[in-house]
């Protein structure tokens, strides 16, 4: 079956269900994707600028007694790029010369700096676009046909991929592992950007992401949009260092790495130009809407001819040569070589400005820094009471938010739970569980996240309240465990006062050991979920905003969703 080469080629039925999701994205206002068309035509029907490529090309220099100029060295992102060569010869003919092709060490740059033209996606929005190429995910062709390549990547696939209920093991293929993927950093790259925020679009089925996921209770959309950072387990500082993933021996040296590469369509044709060991397909996302602009630079102090070159990009002849090269014309003309690596694109491409891009920035950066949270719960005999307006006890519904929060944290956040009773006149802190990563294997195919929660499943409540010592005994464990670059809170969920403890302390005791252990350059909140109708707060208040936390009750049901939200995950929801 003949496979689509551009935005003109899908199937009449795929077309109008895909439609309907980048619909969504396109005519969303105010969510965290609303794009705008790229505008203009094709370059094919654009006039040339007049202060394009005939002007800069007349001060061109000829460097032989045949007229020719020196070849123009490009960097592309791709060492000795194989397109480099008739990059170059095009241009060349734009001039009027013949000449004998130049070799690619004359034309293909070590690097950008060396370069007499750079050809390549900027790390912000760019206005001055040549050409455009679909942000995609690049896969070994049968690991992308599992997702139904070469057709468009559908918000059910990434619902099912990031909830877990899809996996490579449950599509006959366990060896492949986990469904995970590398990109280059969004928070620095275009690229990385553009995919997070198109994934986070899938995972929310298609539709703008416009609002907090609802974590009480969680839709299958919140889930997969929460765990869309977490399926990026493969953060690269650039590009090019997403790109080198794709130089595995084999495909199964690449599966026990990473699933799939975030990077460009062109990436994909250049790297399978230059006969790897591996040849891989492109998935586009957002089937095609979800592009990057492509610009010439000519770089400072490389002559004329790099200056001609840029000029001479902007005209049809040279989209036709970028098109010939790997690259989409402006309004997304396809490419005319790899087209056997290409996925279906048929939405039109659409720009990302300043605005969507650093959206989609501020939320990677919010989800991607990770809690190391410490747990203290209440398991005094009050917290078997049930609670107002509900059929659980309050030590039901800790356990009940415990395993949600645990639902939807990363693999990468720290965590631990300790518990704190009065119990045959001794006042009791269970300390066992050890402050470690959600993914830290433990023995016999568990993890700790797994431990911690079989801990919380198991406890029983009965005794007092040791609650100021426990405070006290957690937050130095929190400080001693401190983890940098992480957000470090210690979360007290109790139902009331210090009631019944065999130690004497006092509140004012306890807050002046605190504000001895904080330190504003490793800072460690504090922050109460008090399930308790009467709301008795006051005390506890004081030593939560000594450390920057919060104090949060939960007066009634109503009150849970928001509680929980704010202090589990210092979210506001509706």
């Amino acid at each position: 079956m003949a496979r689509s080469r551009g935005a003109h080629a899908a199937p009449t039925s795929g077309r109008t269900k895909t439609i309907g999701w980048i619909a969504a994205l396109a005519l969303g206002t105010g969510g965290l994707l609303a794009w705008s068309p790229w505008s203009g035509g094709d370059a094919t029907t654009k006039t040339p600028s007049k202060s394009g490529t005939t002007s800069a090309a007349a001060t061109a220099s000829a460097t032989d007694p045949h007229g020719c100029p020196e070849p123009v060295s490009f960097w592309t992102g791709v060492p000795r790029d194989p397109f480099a060569t008739a990059l170059d010869s095009a241009f060349v003919s734009s001039l009027g010369k013949t000449c004998p092709p130049a070799t690619v060490d004359r034309v293909s740059a070590a690097d950008a700096a060396s370069a007499a033209v750079t050809l390549g996606v900027a790390d912000a929005p760019a206005k001055d676009a040549v050409a455009i190429t679909p942000v995609v995910l690049a896969m070994p062709k049968d690991m992308a046909t599992k997702l139904g390549w070469p057709g468009p990547l559908m918000p059910q696939v990434v619902q099912d991929l990031f909830t877990d209920t899809k996996t490579w093991s449950s599509m006959g293929h366990p060896e492949w592992g986990a469904f995970r993927i590398a990109a280059p950093d969004p928070s620095t790259t275009m690229v990385g950007a553009v995919a997070f925020g198109t994934l986070m679009t899938l995972a929310n089925g298609g539709k703008p992401v416009t609002k907090a996921p609802d974590y009480f209770r969680p839709t299958t959309a919140d889930i997969a949009v929460v765990h869309t950072e977490q399926k990026i387990t493969t953060v690269t500082g650039s590009l090019d260092e997403a790109n080198a993933l794709m130089d595995a021996a084999s495909a199964d040296e690449f599966a026990g790495t990473v699933s799939a590469v975030v990077t460009t369509e062109r990436d994909v044709i250049a790297h399978n130009a230059s006969k790897p060991q591996v040849e891989f397909v492109a998935i586009p996302l957002g089937a095609g809407a979800a592009t990057v602009p492509v610009t010439a630079t000519a770089n400072p102090g490389k002559g004329a001819d790099a200056a001609a070159f840029a000029g001479y990009a902007r005209t049809p002849a040279g989209t036709v040569a970028l098109q010939a090269a790997g690259w989409r014309s402006p309004s997304g003309g396809p490419p005319t070589v790899g087209t056997d690596a290409l996925g279906q694109t048929p939405i039109p491409p659409v720009a990302f400005d300043e605005s969507t891009v650093s959206s989609i920035r501020t939320a990677w950066t919010t989800m991607h820094t990770h809690g190391s949270t410490m747990a203290l719960i209440d398991l005094s005999q009050s917290m078997n009471l049930p609670f107002p307006g509900s059929d659980v006890t309050r030590l039901q519904l800790v356990k009940l938010l415990s395993s949600r929060a645990y639902s939807l944290a990363s693999p990468k956040a720290a965590s631990t739970v300790w518990f704190f009773k009065n119990s045959g006149g001794r006042d009791v802190i269970d300390s066992e569980l050890p402050l470690e990563l959600n993914d830290t294997p433990t023995g016999s195919g568990r993890i700790h996240s797994d431990d911690v929660l079989a801990k919380i499943k198991s406890v029983e409540a009965g005794g007092g309240t040791p609650l100021y010592l426990a405070v006290k005994q957690a937050y130095a464990h929190a400080m001693k465990n401190y983890r940098d670059g992480y957000l470090n809170q210690l979360l007290v969920l109790t139902d009331g006062s210090n009631e019944y403890a065999a130690n004497s302390m006092t509140i004012d005791q306890l807050l002046a050991d605190i504000k001895k252990l904080y330190d504003p350059k490793r800072p460690v909140t504090i922050s109460y979920l008090l399930i308790d109708p009467q709301g008795r707060i006051g005390p506890l208040k004081k030593v939560a905003e000594a450390t920057g936390g919060v104090s949060v009750p939960v007066r009634s049901m109503a009150d849970v969703p928001k509680a929980y939200a704010q202090a589990l995950f210092a979210a506001n929801t509706p």
